[in-house]
């Protein structure tokens, strides 16, 4: 499974759960949709809930998972052409991709 993982923080002056919910309702519904067809098997977010003392400005995670790197690079390019930016130009600061190989280990 490869997985393409974005970490982003929230811009200034944003409240964390109504960015939240603006993500969640808003962009994820309008990104599923352009994400289907380029062979992405799943779309997962996570906002923060606690940090170590001294706080974060991570606010959360994206990931967008694939069978093979080919099929990651092609809906990459894809996606990025038909990017969602009404979400990340109003409140979201887009601050890292990573593209990550991932083995899972069963511990039943």
């Amino acid at each position: 499974m490869v997985k393409f993982l974005t970490t982003f923080r929230l811009k200034p002056g944003f409240d964390r759960e109504e960015s939240y919910q603006l993500w969640k309702e808003e962009h994820v519904p309008r990104f599923v949709e352009m994400l289907k067809g380029t062979g992405a098997r799943k779309y997962v977010i996570a906002k923060l809930l606690s940090a170590p003392a001294g706080g974060t400005e991570f606010f959360g995670l994206a990931e967008i998972w694939y069978d093979n790197l080919e099929d990651a690079m092609k809906a990459t390019q894809y996606s990025v052409a038909r990017r969602d930016s009404a979400f990340t130009e109003r409140i979201a600061d887009m601050r890292r991709v990573y593209v990550l190989d991932e083995e899972e280990i069963d511990l039943t």
